[in-house]
Protein backbone atom coordinates (compact mmCIF):
# COMPACT_ATOMS: atom_id res chain seq x y z
CA UNK A 1 0.00 0.00 0.00
CA UNK A 2 2.79 2.43 0.97
CA UNK A 3 6.33 1.59 -0.12
CA UNK A 4 8.98 3.95 1.26
CA UNK A 5 7.58 7.18 -0.30
CA UNK A 6 10.60 9.24 0.75
CA UNK A 7 13.18 6.69 -0.42
CA UNK A 8 14.63 6.08 3.03
CA UNK A 9 15.18 2.30 2.98
CA UNK A 10 18.87 2.70 2.31
CA UNK A 11 21.75 2.29 4.70
CA UNK A 12 21.60 2.20 8.48
CA UNK A 13 23.42 0.69 11.40
CA UNK A 14 25.09 -2.74 11.16
CA UNK A 15 22.87 -5.67 12.08
CA UNK A 16 23.10 -7.57 15.33
CA UNK A 17 23.57 -10.89 13.52
CA UNK A 18 26.85 -9.97 11.85
CA UNK A 19 28.92 -11.47 14.67
CA UNK A 20 27.24 -14.82 14.07
CA UNK A 21 28.34 -14.93 10.43
CA UNK A 22 25.18 -13.60 8.78
CA UNK A 23 26.73 -10.25 7.86
CA UNK A 24 23.68 -8.05 7.45
CA UNK A 25 24.85 -5.03 5.43
CA UNK A 26 22.50 -2.74 7.33
CA UNK A 27 19.29 -2.77 9.35
CA UNK A 28 16.07 -2.22 7.43
CA UNK A 29 14.17 0.81 8.80
CA UNK A 30 10.68 0.35 10.18
CA UNK A 31 7.97 2.11 8.20
CA UNK A 32 4.53 2.78 9.78
CA UNK A 33 1.54 4.49 8.16
CA UNK A 34 -1.31 5.83 10.35
CA UNK A 35 -4.64 6.62 8.70
CA UNK A 36 -5.86 10.23 9.06
CA UNK A 37 -9.68 10.34 9.33
CA UNK A 38 -10.22 14.07 8.74
CA UNK A 39 -11.28 15.75 5.50
CA UNK A 40 -8.40 18.22 5.62
CA UNK A 41 -4.87 16.83 5.29
CA UNK A 42 -2.50 16.88 8.28
CA UNK A 43 -0.31 19.97 8.12
CA UNK A 44 3.31 19.95 9.13
CA UNK A 45 2.70 22.61 11.79
CA UNK A 46 -0.17 20.81 13.52
CA UNK A 47 1.60 17.43 13.50
CA UNK A 48 4.81 18.84 14.99
CA UNK A 49 2.80 20.81 17.56
CA UNK A 50 0.90 17.66 18.62
CA UNK A 51 4.12 15.67 18.95
CA UNK A 52 5.80 18.45 20.97
CA UNK A 53 2.75 18.66 23.25
CA UNK A 54 2.75 14.91 23.88
CA UNK A 55 6.46 14.07 23.99
CA UNK A 56 9.64 15.61 25.38
CA UNK A 57 12.68 16.39 23.28
CA UNK A 58 11.05 16.70 19.85
CA UNK A 59 13.42 18.59 17.57
CA UNK A 60 13.03 19.10 13.82
CA UNK A 61 16.36 18.45 12.10
CA UNK A 62 15.48 19.16 8.49
CA UNK A 63 12.62 19.67 6.06
CA UNK A 64 12.59 17.24 3.14
CA UNK A 65 11.56 17.86 -0.43
CA UNK A 66 8.52 15.71 -1.32
CA UNK A 67 9.53 13.19 -3.99
CA UNK A 68 6.06 13.18 -5.61
CA UNK A 69 2.70 14.92 -5.59
CA UNK A 70 1.35 12.15 -3.38
CA UNK A 71 3.61 13.24 -0.48
CA UNK A 72 2.53 16.59 0.97
CA UNK A 73 5.53 17.28 3.19
CA UNK A 74 8.24 15.53 5.14
CA UNK A 75 10.57 16.35 8.05
CA UNK A 76 13.46 14.62 9.80
CA UNK A 77 13.35 14.84 13.57
CA UNK A 78 14.55 13.30 16.79
CA UNK A 79 12.63 12.86 20.02
CA UNK A 80 13.17 11.54 23.51
CA UNK A 81 11.08 8.34 23.17
CA UNK A 82 12.80 7.26 19.93
CA UNK A 83 16.02 5.27 19.73
CA UNK A 84 17.10 6.86 16.44
CA UNK A 85 16.17 9.92 14.36
CA UNK A 86 12.97 9.54 12.37
CA UNK A 87 11.26 10.94 9.30
CA UNK A 88 7.57 11.90 9.43
CA UNK A 89 5.53 12.76 6.37
CA UNK A 90 1.94 13.23 5.19
CA UNK A 91 0.52 11.71 2.03
CA UNK A 92 -2.77 10.98 0.33
CA UNK A 93 -4.10 7.59 1.36
CA UNK A 94 -4.40 4.78 -1.14
CA UNK A 95 -7.56 2.63 -1.29
CA UNK A 96 -7.67 -0.15 1.28
CA UNK A 97 -8.17 -3.67 -0.04
CA UNK A 98 -11.58 -4.95 1.13
CA UNK A 99 -11.46 -6.50 4.57
CA UNK A 100 -8.00 -5.22 5.52
CA UNK A 101 -9.37 -3.48 8.61
CA UNK A 102 -13.08 -4.20 8.19
CA UNK A 103 -13.76 -0.61 9.25
CA UNK A 104 -15.81 1.85 7.19
CA UNK A 105 -14.03 4.81 8.80
CA UNK A 106 -10.64 3.39 7.84
CA UNK A 107 -11.73 2.73 4.28
CA UNK A 108 -12.92 6.35 3.96
CA UNK A 109 -9.72 7.97 5.27
CA UNK A 110 -8.41 10.36 2.61
CA UNK A 111 -4.99 11.01 4.17
CA UNK A 112 -2.20 9.17 5.95
CA UNK A 113 0.64 10.07 8.28
CA UNK A 114 3.86 8.07 8.04
CA UNK A 115 6.93 7.59 10.21
CA UNK A 116 10.17 5.77 9.53
CA UNK A 117 13.01 5.02 11.92
CA UNK A 118 15.43 2.26 12.89
CA UNK A 119 14.85 -0.05 15.84
CA UNK A 120 17.28 -0.80 18.64
CA UNK A 121 18.49 -4.28 17.67
CA UNK A 122 19.35 -5.13 21.29
CA UNK A 123 15.67 -4.85 22.28
CA UNK A 124 13.64 -4.49 19.08
CA UNK A 125 10.25 -5.16 20.69
CA UNK A 126 10.52 -2.32 23.20
CA UNK A 127 11.90 -0.07 20.47
CA UNK A 128 9.00 -0.99 18.17
CA UNK A 129 6.48 -0.33 20.93
CA UNK A 130 7.97 3.14 21.49
CA UNK A 131 7.79 3.92 17.78
CA UNK A 132 4.14 2.83 17.49
CA UNK A 133 3.26 4.75 20.66
CA UNK A 134 5.10 7.86 19.44
CA UNK A 135 2.90 8.10 16.35
CA UNK A 136 -0.33 6.70 17.80
CA UNK A 137 -0.72 8.46 21.14
CA UNK A 138 -1.03 12.08 19.89
CA UNK A 139 -3.45 11.09 17.11
CA UNK A 140 -5.91 8.81 18.89
CA UNK A 141 -8.65 9.24 16.29
CA UNK A 142 -6.72 7.23 13.70
CA UNK A 143 -8.57 3.94 13.06
CA UNK A 144 -5.44 1.94 12.32
CA UNK A 145 -1.80 1.76 11.41
CA UNK A 146 -0.07 -0.18 8.64
CA UNK A 147 3.28 -1.83 9.30
CA UNK A 148 4.79 -1.63 5.82
CA UNK A 149 7.59 -4.08 6.67
CA UNK A 150 5.13 -6.90 7.38
CA UNK A 151 2.14 -5.54 5.40
CA UNK A 152 0.12 -6.15 8.57
CA UNK A 153 -2.39 -3.78 10.17
CA UNK A 154 -2.60 -2.74 13.82
CA UNK A 155 -6.16 -1.66 14.49
CA UNK A 156 -7.03 0.99 17.04
CA UNK A 157 -8.23 -1.60 19.55
CA UNK A 158 -4.86 -3.38 19.49
CA UNK A 159 -2.97 -0.10 19.73
CA UNK A 160 -4.90 0.90 22.84
CA UNK A 161 -4.70 -2.52 24.51
CA UNK A 162 -1.20 -3.66 23.59
CA UNK A 163 0.99 -0.71 22.63
CA UNK A 164 -0.11 2.38 24.56
CA UNK A 165 -0.04 1.04 28.17
CA UNK A 166 3.48 1.51 29.52
CA UNK A 167 3.15 -1.44 31.93
CA UNK A 168 2.22 -3.90 29.19
CA UNK A 169 4.29 -5.56 26.48
CA UNK A 170 2.87 -6.15 22.98
CA UNK A 171 3.18 -9.61 21.43
CA UNK A 172 6.67 -10.13 20.03
CA UNK A 173 5.06 -11.67 16.93
CA UNK A 174 4.10 -8.13 15.90
CA UNK A 175 7.68 -7.75 14.65
CA UNK A 176 7.37 -10.23 11.76
CA UNK A 177 4.97 -12.06 9.49
CA UNK A 178 5.22 -15.49 7.84
CA UNK A 179 4.21 -15.96 4.21
CA UNK A 180 3.32 -19.37 2.81
CA UNK A 181 3.56 -19.72 -0.99
CA UNK A 182 2.30 -22.90 -2.65
CA UNK A 183 3.26 -24.25 -6.10
CA UNK A 184 0.24 -22.64 -7.76
CA UNK A 185 1.68 -19.32 -6.51
CA UNK A 186 -1.18 -18.69 -4.10
CA UNK A 187 0.09 -16.98 -0.99
CA UNK A 188 -1.09 -16.59 2.58
CA UNK A 189 0.48 -14.38 5.18
CA UNK A 190 -0.25 -14.10 8.88
CA UNK A 191 1.28 -13.37 12.25
CA UNK A 192 2.00 -16.12 14.70
CA UNK A 193 -1.43 -16.11 16.33
CA UNK A 194 -3.31 -16.76 13.10
CA UNK A 195 -0.63 -18.37 10.98
CA UNK A 196 -1.90 -21.92 11.30
CA UNK A 197 -5.22 -21.40 9.54
CA UNK A 198 -3.80 -19.10 6.87
CA UNK A 199 -0.89 -21.38 6.05
CA UNK A 200 -3.10 -24.46 5.94
CA UNK A 201 -5.47 -22.71 3.55
CA UNK A 202 -2.58 -21.90 1.23
CA UNK A 203 -1.06 -25.35 1.49
CA UNK A 204 -4.35 -27.11 0.77
CA UNK A 205 -4.17 -25.75 -2.77
CA UNK A 206 -0.67 -27.05 -3.37
CA UNK A 207 -1.77 -30.53 -4.40
CA UNK A 208 1.12 -32.34 -2.80
CA UNK A 209 3.61 -30.11 -1.07
CA UNK A 210 6.45 -27.86 -2.01
CA UNK A 211 5.31 -24.89 0.10
CA UNK A 212 7.75 -22.04 0.70
CA UNK A 213 7.55 -20.40 4.13
CA UNK A 214 9.43 -17.17 4.70
CA UNK A 215 9.39 -14.23 7.09
CA UNK A 216 9.35 -10.48 6.62
CA UNK A 217 10.28 -8.21 9.52
CA UNK A 218 13.31 -9.82 11.17
CA UNK A 219 15.82 -7.87 9.10
CA UNK A 220 14.76 -4.62 10.80
CA UNK A 221 15.60 -6.32 14.12
CA UNK A 222 19.17 -7.04 13.04
CA UNK A 223 18.45 -10.72 12.35
CA UNK A 224 18.37 -12.77 9.15
CA UNK A 225 14.94 -13.53 7.72
CA UNK A 226 13.91 -17.18 8.13
CA UNK A 227 12.71 -19.64 5.48
CA UNK A 228 11.69 -23.22 4.86
CA UNK A 229 11.67 -24.66 1.34
CA UNK A 230 9.75 -27.57 -0.22
CA UNK A 231 7.63 -28.23 2.88
CA UNK A 232 5.01 -30.94 2.32
CA UNK A 233 1.49 -29.57 2.66
CA UNK A 234 0.52 -31.85 5.57
CA UNK A 235 3.26 -30.28 7.67
CA UNK A 236 2.81 -26.60 6.80
CA UNK A 237 0.92 -25.60 9.93
CA UNK A 238 3.48 -27.19 12.26
CA UNK A 239 6.30 -25.81 10.12
CA UNK A 240 4.88 -22.30 10.45
CA UNK A 241 4.72 -22.69 14.23
CA UNK A 242 8.37 -23.77 14.24
CA UNK A 243 9.34 -20.72 12.16
CA UNK A 244 7.59 -18.47 14.66
CA UNK A 245 9.21 -20.16 17.67
CA UNK A 246 12.64 -19.94 16.08
CA UNK A 247 12.09 -16.26 15.21
CA UNK A 248 11.34 -15.53 18.85
CA UNK A 249 14.45 -17.42 19.97
CA UNK A 250 16.84 -15.55 17.67
CA UNK A 251 15.31 -12.23 18.74
CA UNK A 252 15.99 -13.05 22.39
CA UNK A 253 19.55 -14.13 21.68
CA UNK A 254 22.02 -14.42 18.81
CA UNK A 255 21.18 -16.79 15.95
CA UNK A 256 23.49 -19.75 15.46
CA UNK A 257 26.24 -19.43 12.88
CA UNK A 258 25.48 -20.90 9.43
CA UNK A 259 25.69 -24.69 9.54
CA UNK A 260 25.92 -24.83 13.33
CA UNK A 261 23.43 -27.17 15.09
CA UNK A 262 20.90 -25.17 17.08
CA UNK A 263 19.10 -26.95 19.91
CA UNK A 264 15.58 -25.56 20.24
CA UNK A 265 14.46 -27.96 22.93
CA UNK A 266 14.60 -31.48 24.22
CA UNK A 267 14.98 -33.86 21.27
CA UNK A 268 14.80 -30.92 18.86
CA UNK A 269 17.74 -29.59 16.82
CA UNK A 270 17.84 -27.68 13.51
CA UNK A 271 20.50 -26.07 11.34
CA UNK A 272 20.36 -22.69 9.59
CA UNK A 273 21.93 -22.39 6.14
CA UNK A 274 22.17 -19.34 3.82
CA UNK A 275 19.61 -19.52 1.03
CA UNK A 276 22.47 -19.52 -1.50
CA UNK A 277 23.47 -22.98 -0.22
CA UNK A 278 19.97 -24.44 -0.61
CA UNK A 279 18.35 -22.78 -3.64
CA UNK A 280 20.72 -24.21 -6.33
CA UNK A 281 19.33 -27.65 -5.48
CA UNK A 282 15.68 -26.55 -5.73
CA UNK A 283 13.71 -26.56 -9.00
CA UNK A 284 14.16 -22.98 -10.34
CA UNK A 285 10.40 -22.62 -10.87
CA UNK A 286 9.39 -23.99 -7.46
CA UNK A 287 8.28 -21.58 -4.72
CA UNK A 288 11.41 -20.01 -3.31
CA UNK A 289 13.51 -21.20 -6.25
CA UNK A 290 15.89 -19.17 -8.37
CA UNK A 291 13.10 -17.39 -10.28
CA UNK A 292 11.72 -15.94 -7.05
CA UNK A 293 15.17 -14.50 -6.27
CA UNK A 294 15.81 -12.91 -9.66
CA UNK A 295 15.42 -9.15 -10.20
CA UNK A 296 14.98 -8.67 -6.43
CA UNK A 297 16.35 -5.14 -6.20
CA UNK A 298 15.25 -4.45 -2.62
CA UNK A 299 16.56 -7.76 -1.27
CA UNK A 300 13.13 -8.88 -0.04
CA UNK A 301 13.90 -12.49 -1.04
CA UNK A 302 17.59 -12.39 -1.88
CA UNK A 303 19.15 -10.58 1.06
CA UNK A 304 20.48 -12.24 4.19
CA UNK A 305 18.04 -15.10 4.70
CA UNK A 306 18.51 -18.28 6.76
CA UNK A 307 16.87 -21.50 5.60
CA UNK A 308 15.80 -23.81 8.44
CA UNK A 309 17.04 -27.35 7.76
CA UNK A 310 17.12 -30.74 9.41
CA UNK A 311 19.96 -31.48 11.80
CA UNK A 312 21.81 -33.46 9.13
CA UNK A 313 21.69 -33.48 5.31
CA UNK A 314 19.67 -36.27 3.69
CA UNK A 315 20.26 -38.44 0.66
CA UNK A 316 22.12 -41.58 -0.44
CA UNK A 317 24.27 -40.59 -3.43
CA UNK A 318 24.30 -36.85 -2.76
CA UNK A 319 23.70 -35.36 0.67
CA UNK A 320 21.41 -32.30 0.59
CA UNK A 321 20.11 -30.01 3.29
CA UNK A 322 16.33 -30.36 3.48
CA UNK A 323 13.48 -28.85 5.48
CA UNK A 324 13.40 -30.12 9.11
CA UNK A 325 10.88 -32.90 8.70
CA UNK A 326 12.24 -34.87 11.64
CA UNK A 327 11.92 -31.94 14.04
CA UNK A 328 8.41 -31.09 12.81
CA UNK A 329 7.21 -34.69 13.08
CA UNK A 330 8.47 -34.82 16.65
CA UNK A 331 6.58 -31.64 17.47
CA UNK A 332 3.38 -32.93 15.84
CA UNK A 333 3.65 -36.22 17.75
CA UNK A 334 4.37 -34.52 21.10
CA UNK A 335 7.82 -36.10 21.14
CA UNK A 336 9.62 -32.75 21.48
CA UNK A 337 9.12 -29.49 23.30
CA UNK A 338 10.51 -26.07 22.38
CA UNK A 339 12.26 -24.26 25.20
CA UNK A 340 11.28 -20.68 25.91
CA UNK A 341 13.94 -18.11 26.73
CA UNK A 342 13.91 -16.26 30.03
CA UNK A 343 12.96 -13.08 28.17
CA UNK A 344 10.04 -14.84 26.47
CA UNK A 345 8.77 -16.18 29.80
CA UNK A 346 8.99 -12.72 31.37
CA UNK A 347 7.14 -11.14 28.43
CA UNK A 348 4.29 -13.61 28.76
CA UNK A 349 4.15 -13.11 32.53
CA UNK A 350 3.93 -9.33 32.10
CA UNK A 351 1.08 -9.68 29.60
CA UNK A 352 -0.73 -12.22 31.79
CA UNK A 353 -0.54 -10.10 34.94
CA UNK A 354 -1.53 -6.93 33.07
CA UNK A 355 -4.69 -8.65 31.78
CA UNK A 356 -5.61 -10.20 35.16
CA UNK A 357 -8.86 -8.23 35.23
CA UNK A 358 -9.83 -9.44 31.75
CA UNK A 359 -9.16 -13.02 32.84
CA UNK A 360 -11.21 -12.70 36.03
CA UNK A 361 -14.14 -11.09 34.20
CA UNK A 362 -14.07 -13.70 31.43
CA UNK A 363 -14.05 -16.47 34.06
CA UNK A 364 -17.06 -14.95 35.83
CA UNK A 365 -19.01 -14.71 32.58
CA UNK A 366 -18.08 -18.25 31.53
CA UNK A 367 -18.63 -19.86 34.92
CA UNK A 368 -22.07 -21.34 34.09
CA UNK A 369 -20.49 -23.08 31.10
CA UNK A 370 -17.47 -24.58 32.91
CA UNK A 371 -17.37 -28.19 34.09
CA UNK A 372 -14.75 -30.64 35.36
CA UNK A 373 -15.87 -33.09 32.69
CA UNK A 374 -14.43 -31.87 29.34
CA UNK A 375 -17.29 -33.58 27.52
CA UNK A 376 -19.79 -31.35 29.30
CA UNK A 377 -17.78 -28.13 29.40
CA UNK A 378 -18.07 -25.48 26.69
CA UNK A 379 -14.88 -23.83 27.92
CA UNK A 380 -11.93 -24.24 30.28
CA UNK A 381 -10.04 -21.39 31.95
CA UNK A 382 -6.44 -22.17 32.79
CA UNK A 383 -3.61 -20.32 34.51
CA UNK A 384 0.10 -21.07 34.52
CA UNK A 385 1.95 -20.09 37.68
CA UNK A 386 5.53 -20.11 38.87
CA UNK A 387 6.52 -22.46 41.69
CA UNK A 388 9.87 -21.38 43.16
CA UNK A 389 12.37 -24.03 44.21
CA UNK A 390 16.11 -24.42 44.86
CA UNK A 391 18.32 -26.54 42.62
CA UNK A 392 19.86 -29.09 44.98
CA UNK A 393 23.14 -29.46 43.08
CA UNK A 394 23.95 -25.74 42.89
CA UNK A 395 21.76 -24.02 45.46
CA UNK A 396 20.43 -21.67 42.75
CA UNK A 397 16.88 -20.36 43.06
CA UNK A 398 14.67 -21.03 40.06
CA UNK A 399 11.02 -21.76 39.28
CA UNK A 400 8.94 -24.46 37.64
CA UNK A 401 5.91 -23.22 35.70
CA UNK A 402 2.78 -25.39 35.88
CA UNK A 403 -0.85 -25.20 34.72
CA UNK A 404 -3.92 -25.02 36.94
CA UNK A 405 -7.61 -25.19 36.14
CA UNK A 406 -9.10 -22.04 37.65
CA UNK A 407 -11.87 -22.62 40.22
CA UNK A 408 -12.48 -19.12 41.54
CA UNK A 409 -11.02 -15.63 42.01
CA UNK A 410 -10.59 -13.68 45.22
CA UNK A 411 -9.21 -10.20 44.59
CA UNK A 412 -5.51 -10.48 43.65
CA UNK A 413 -5.40 -14.28 43.89
CA UNK A 414 -7.04 -17.28 42.31
CA UNK A 415 -7.76 -20.84 43.38
CA UNK A 416 -6.97 -23.61 40.94
CA UNK A 417 -6.51 -27.35 40.60
CA UNK A 418 -2.97 -28.33 39.59
CA UNK A 419 -2.94 -30.16 36.25
CA UNK A 420 0.77 -31.00 36.00
CA UNK A 421 2.83 -33.49 37.96
CA UNK A 422 5.80 -31.46 39.24
CA UNK A 423 9.23 -32.47 37.99
CA UNK A 424 11.29 -30.49 40.52
CA UNK A 425 8.97 -28.90 43.09
CA UNK A 426 8.22 -30.95 46.20
CA UNK A 427 5.20 -30.72 48.45
CA UNK A 428 2.56 -30.49 45.71
CA UNK A 429 1.13 -33.01 43.28
CA UNK A 430 -1.27 -33.12 40.35
CA UNK A 431 -4.85 -32.63 41.52
CA UNK A 432 -3.98 -30.42 44.50
CA UNK A 433 -6.16 -27.32 44.96
CA UNK A 434 -3.99 -24.26 45.56
CA UNK A 435 -4.20 -20.49 45.94
CA UNK A 436 -2.00 -18.50 43.54
CA UNK A 437 -1.18 -14.80 43.89
CA UNK A 438 -1.38 -12.53 40.86
CA UNK A 439 2.39 -11.90 40.88
CA UNK A 440 3.03 -15.62 40.34
CA UNK A 441 0.95 -15.75 37.16
CA UNK A 442 3.08 -16.49 34.09
CA UNK A 443 0.42 -17.25 31.43
CA UNK A 444 -3.27 -17.94 31.00
CA UNK A 445 -5.47 -19.58 28.38
CA UNK A 446 -9.21 -19.77 27.76
CA UNK A 447 -9.96 -22.94 25.82
CA UNK A 448 -13.32 -22.96 24.07
CA UNK A 449 -15.19 -24.35 21.11
CA UNK A 450 -14.27 -21.12 19.30
CA UNK A 451 -10.53 -21.60 19.84
CA UNK A 452 -7.76 -20.93 22.33
CA UNK A 453 -7.17 -17.39 23.65
CA UNK A 454 -4.42 -15.82 25.73
CA UNK A 455 -3.25 -12.42 26.96
CA UNK A 456 -2.56 -11.24 23.41
CA UNK A 457 -6.04 -12.17 22.16
CA UNK A 458 -8.32 -10.18 24.47
CA UNK A 459 -10.53 -8.70 21.74
CA UNK A 460 -11.07 -12.10 20.10
CA UNK A 461 -11.58 -13.67 23.54
CA UNK A 462 -14.47 -11.35 24.32
CA UNK A 463 -16.20 -12.16 21.05
CA UNK A 464 -15.94 -15.86 21.92
CA UNK A 465 -17.06 -15.34 25.53
CA UNK A 466 -20.11 -13.32 24.44
CA UNK A 467 -21.07 -16.02 21.92
CA UNK A 468 -20.76 -18.79 24.55
CA UNK A 469 -22.70 -16.78 27.13
CA UNK A 470 -25.49 -16.27 24.59
CA UNK A 471 -25.98 -20.03 24.43
CA UNK A 472 -25.66 -22.58 21.60
CA UNK A 473 -26.32 -20.95 18.26
CA UNK A 474 -26.99 -17.63 19.93
CA UNK A 475 -25.48 -14.20 19.42
CA UNK A 476 -24.11 -11.90 22.10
Amino acid sequence: MHDDPLGLNQGGAPGGAADQGWNLPHVEPTNLIALWPHDEPPTQAEVIAALEHHWDGVEVLDELDPPSEQVLWGVALEAGPLDHPAVIWAESARPLPPGDLDDALAEACPWALGIESSLDTEDPLSSYQRLVRFLAAPFDESPGMLDVNTTGWINREAIREQFLPEDNIPPIEALWIVHAVSPDRSSAGAGAASFSAAASASASKSGGGGVWLHTHGLWRCGRPELEMLEVESDFVSAAGSLVNDLAERILDGPPPAPGEPFRLGENLTVVLQPWQVIVPHVDPGAPGGARDREHDDNGAHSGVRAVICDERPRGVFRKLWMWPRQAIERLQNDQALIWKSGRATQRMATQARYTWGELATAFAKLRPHLHDDPERARAMVLAKASFPHVVAETGDETAEHMWLQILRFDGERLEGRLLNEPMFVSGVTSGDVLWIERDRLSEWRVMSEAGSFGPSDVAALWRAVDAIAAGPGGRP
